[in-house]
């Protein structure tokens, strides 16, 4: 690089002219830029060798739409809007996490609405879209876990339709043909499957490049609901049948910071973990899940709540 800036000096001197710069700057230019293409070469080489250490598990993408919050008031990948007089609960425009009452530690969203004549409301849970993510789930059926602490009868249930990520979009179904009345305090999974969604755009909606999934107003009741849906996936209707759940992760170990707890383990060699559940204790008996990890990062953060009480004793993962 610096012999490129001597060969410019030089052929400008040899024509008569004066060169703009002189030979020390050019040379301190000239260094600058070689230094700062060796340091975008070293970040790039790092990000490579990051990339090989950790790699995240692209099967459980195929199949994952929603699992947890990495927020705990409102979920970044969803949206709302409701017209008077009906409500609907939002954070900040966006759907409320629920810390109490989740299928998959340590939250799920909550769906709270009130449905009136003359009203309406949308409710919608995008797929989480990071960096390089393609979008192209497998499996044929679309799978949601809900929860209610009051009874919720099939007529007062919402009705869903599905978009892709071209911006095509499914006729609505009503929930309740599929779920039925939604008991009080007992999780009920929904199995729908994706060829029941009609196509209502110009072009053909195609559910495995699904972008959203959106819950409207059904019929007026005026009466106010609350929904709590979690665990919502892709995959095949047909699934194996359950074999022996594999041996729980050993060398769990807890190495603790100022504001955070790392927690590790040793990996299991069954394929069919797809994700560790971490559990906390703060007297060494009663245990309480607070946390999930896919299979492919054995490792868990877990941060201290302003205001918590109690003293971490031990973890333990399953």
């Amino acid at each position: 690089m610096p012999s490129i800036f001597r060969s410019i000096r030089a052929l400008s001197c040899a024509i008569g002219g004066a060169p703009v710069l002189s030979l020390s700057a050019l040379d301190r230019a000239a260094t600058c830029v070689f230094r700062a293409l060796i340091c975008a070469s070293l970040v790039t080489a790092a990000m490579f060798a990051c990339g090989g250490v950790a790699q995240a598990d692209t099967n459980y993408y195929r199949h994952s739409f929603f699992d947890n919050s990495l927020t705990r008031d409102a979920y970044f990948y969803s949206g709302g809007k409701p017209s008077a007089p009906s409500s609907l609960e939002l954070v900040n425009g966006k759907l409320p996490v629920d810390t109490q009452t989740f299928y998959t530690p340590p939250n799920a969203l909550r769906l709270n609405w009130q449905s009136a004549p003359g009203g309406g409301w949308d409710a919608e849970i995008r797929v989480v879209n990071f960096r390089n993510r393609e979008i192209n789930f497998l499996g044929d059926t679309l799978y949601l876990w809900c929860f209610a602490t009051q009874e919720i009868a099939a007529q007062d249930l919402p009705l869903i339709r599905l978009s892709d990520v071209g911006g095509n979009f499914s006729g609505p179904l009503k929930l309740a043909a599929f779920s039925g009345a939604v008991p009080a305090g007992r999780w009920l999974q929904i199995k729908i499957p994706l060829s029941r969604f009609p196509s209502a755009s110009i072009h053909s909606f195609e559910p495995h490049h699904l972008r959203s999934i959106v819950f409207s107003q059904g019929i007026a009741d005026g009466a106010p609901h609350t929904l709590i849906i979690d665990e919502i996936t892709i995959d095949r209707a047909q699934t194996a049948a359950p074999g022996n759940p594999p041996l729980a992760p050993t060398n769990v170990r807890a190495k603790g910071y100022e504001r955070h707890v790392d927690v590790s383990w040793d990996a299991v060699a069954a394929n069919s973990a797809e994700r560790y559940i971490v559990y906390r204790s703060f007297d060494g008996e009663k245990f309480q899940p607070i946390g999930m990890q896919v299979r492919n990062q054995p490792v868990h953060r877990l941060y201290w709540q302003a205001g918590s009480e109690g003293v971490l004793q031990s973890c333990r993962v399953g």
